[in-house]
């Protein structure tokens, strides 16, 4: 039914979406011959749906990249290596790499596969006028990479900060991507001189990165930047002191689990209305908020706080918990291992 649905909307369809039936989509058989007839097709997400075949995709995919303005193929392991030939100069939002971070069947050195050859130099190339790059998870080394092979590999991971070039870009998310420490903050460095219009910046889980990432981050997009996450990340107190007193506009400020931060990071945060006065989301799990901490972070973010993440506070007790009431736009609670609750 899905197929014949395609052929019969031809040169008219402009957005598919395919998420509702890739837990059961298998490799879809003759979908690209159904999309060879959407000329016009602007939006196509097939995320989580591994199995598409390329079989008798040329074609289509040549036609696709002339009209494609967004492209999620997260989590589509296949279309990963065929990604080249998706890519054209209208696109403007591209999301690829994995779908969740947390997938029990994922076997590393086979994800580590899926990316084509020098992927971030390729995508800058073909479509440079992308506002949102969404690439979380990339990465190309595994236990199974051989001496030989490294010296290519560092190289691809180098080309990350072909990024650079992307003058237009606003979104960019490189969460739990493989960044080693010897060259990973002169990638960050390369891309935030280079994107001085970059309004959101995910790091997640790039604990390799060092102080100079986030500084370069601080110098380049103070007066830009709007929402960050470095959660799972080692940046000293300092540093991120930094980051907060420079950049007056954030409005998403993930803090999580960064293990240099912790109780006198957050008393700074409250001790100035000035500093980050805007917060929608705010996550500190894992930085030993007490009931004291969460108090004065419910009394300061009370007018705009939507989100708030402050797991594994081991020192929060029910006290604590009640000053929650004074955030009456508060949707999202993140509140996973309070043991003394």
């Amino acid at each position: 039914g899905l197929l014949i649905a395609l052929r019969c909307s031809g040169s008219r369809l402009r957005r598919l979406d395919l998420r509702g039936v890739r837990a059961k989509a298998g490799p879809l058989p003759g979908l690209w011959d159904a999309l060879s007839s959407a000329r016009h097709l602007e939006s196509l997400d097939v995320s989580g749906c591994k199995e598409i075949s390329l079989e008798g995709s040329a074609a289509a995919l040549a036609s696709l990249a002339q009209s494609l303005r967004h492209l999620n193929i997260a989590g589509c392991d296949s279309l990963h290596l065929a990604l080249p030939s998706l890519l054209g100069s209208n696109l403007r939002h591209l999301r690829a790499g994995w779908l969740s971070e947390f997938d029990d069947d994922r076997v590393w050195d086979q994800w580590i596969g899926v990316f084509p050859p020098n992927m971030f130099q390729t995508i800058c190339r073909q479509a440079p006028g992308l506002v949102t790059l969404r690439v979380p998870g990339y990465a190309r080394l595994g236990s199974r990479t051989t001496q030989q092979e490294v010296p290519r590999i560092v190289k691809e991971i180098q080309e990350i900060s072909t990024v650079a070039s992307l003058q237009n870009l606003r979104r960019l998310d490189l969460s739990c991507a493989q960044l080693p420490g010897q060259f990973g903050d002169g990638v960050v460095t390369a891309i935030v001189r280079g994107c001085g219009r970059l309004r959101s910046i995910n790091l997640r889980a790039c604990s390799e990165l060092t102080d100079g990432s986030l500084h370069a981050i601080t110098q380049h997009l103070a007066e830009v930047l709007v929402h960050i996450n470095i959660s799972c990340c080692q940046f000293s107190d300092r540093v991120v002191r930094h980051l907060v007193s420079r950049c007056r506009r954030l409005k998403t400020l993930d803090l999580c689990y960064c293990s240099r931060l912790g109780k006198p990071f957050l008393q700074f945060l409250c001790s100035d209305v000035a500093l980050a006065p805007d917060l929608r989301m705010l996550g500190v799990g894992g930085l030993d908020a007490g009931d004291d901490e969460v108090e004065q972070l419910c009394r300061k973010y009370s007018a705009t706080l939507a989100h708030l993440g402050i797991g594994s506070a081991k020192r929060l007790t029910d006290r604590g918990l009640q000053h929650l009431s004074r955030l009456p736009k508060l949707r999202k609670l993140s509140a996973h291992q309070l043991a003394s609750i």
